[in-house]
C-alpha cells in the first residue's frame, strides 16, 4: 500500500528510546580513559532504529544482479536527540556515527547526503527509494511509480548536514550550526540503505556521538569537544531489532 511516513523532529517519546548517554569533555591523558575527571557537557538520546525490509522483485536493478541471492537489503531509520543546554552553552556541531563489525555489511547510500542551501533542503525533505535502489527526490518520481511504495517527509530539515561513509561499514552524519548561530535543538533523523549477506543472523556494532559545545566565558563563546562512550549493540536482521549491550 502506498503511504507517506512523517519524519518528526520533535523529542523522542519514552517508548522510542534505545539508550541515553552523557557527553563529557576530558583530558584523556589525565583521566586514563575514565570519565571521573571529565566535565559533563550535555547528553544524547539514541532512538530505537526502524527497519524496513526491501524485496529484490520490487527493484529491477537489484533483481538483475547475478548474485542477488547472496544479499539482503534493509532501509534503516536512525534517530538521536541532543539534550537542551542552558543559555550560557550551545551546541556548534554534532556527529552521529554507526559502526558495523561485519566486513560485508555496508551502507550503500545515506540520507540526508548533503544539505547546505535552501534548495538542498527542499530536495532532501521529501524522498523515497527509486527503482534503482537509491534515495530519490520525491519530485523526480511519483509515489505510484516508486518501487518501495512509500515516501518520507521531514517536518523540518535544517542545514548544514553532511554524510560520510557511503559504501562502508562505518558511516556518519555531521550536523553543523550556520555561521554565528547555535545548532537548532531538535532531534535528528537519518537513513541508511544497508546491504548484508542473506545468512546473517546477528551483527555487532557501535553507536558513537560527538559534539562541539561552546561555553560563554566573559561574554565570548569558547568551543570544546565532548563525546559519549561507544554504545555497543547487537542487530538481528530477521527481527529488525537493535539490542544495546549493558554498560561495563
Amino acid at each position: 500500500m502506498n503511504d507517506e511516513i512523517i519524519v518528526d523532529e520533535g523529542p523522542l517519546a519514552p517508548g522510542r528510546v534505545l539508550v541515553t548517554q552523557d557527553l563529557y569533555s576530558a583530558d584523556r591523558a589525565l583521566s586514563a580513559g575514565s570519565r571521573e575527571l571529565g566535565v559533563r557537557e550535555g547528553g544524547v538520546t539514541i532512538g530505537i532504529p526502524t527497519v524496513y525490509t526491501l524485496w529484490p522483485a520490487d527493484f529491477p536493478a537489484m533483481a538483475r544482479r547475478p548474485d542477488v541471492h547472496r544479499w539482503r537489503y534493509l532501509l534503516v531509520h536512525f534517530r538521536f536527540d541532543l539534550e537542551e543546554l542552558s543559555s550560557r552553552r550551545r551546541y556548534n556541531e554534532a556527529r552521529f556515527i554507526v559502526e558495523f563489525d561485519h566486513p560485508q555489511t555496508v551502507a550503500l547510500s545515506l540520507h540526508p547526503e548533503l544539505v547546505v542551501t535552501t534548495t538542498d533542503v527542499e530536495k532532501s525533505r521529501i524522498f523515497t527509494l527509486g527503482p534503482t535502489l537509491a534515495f530519490t527526490d520525491a519530485a523526480e518520481i511519483s509515489l505510484g511509480d516508486a518501487a518501495f511504495g512509500r515516501r518520507f517527509r521531514f517536518t523540518q530539515l535544517h542545514p548544514v548536514i553532511t554524510s560520510f561513509g557511503a559504501g562502508r561499514g562505518t558511516f556518519s552524519w555531521t550536523f553543523t550550526a550556520q555561521e554565528n548561530a547555535a545548532l537548532i535543538p531538535c532531534s535528528r533523523a537519518t537513513f541508511a540503505l544497508l546491504q548484508l549477506p542473506t545468512d546473517t543472523a546477528e551483527l555487532n556494532g557501535r553507536f558513537k556521538s560527538e559534539v562541539v559545545v561552546s561555553r560563554k566565558v566573559l561574554g565570548i563563546f569558547e568551543p570544546i569537544t565532548a563525546d559519549a562512550d561507544a554504545q555497543a549493540f547487537t542487530f538481528r536482521p530477521d527481527e529488525g531489532t537493535f539490542v544495546p549491550a549493558p554498560p561495563h
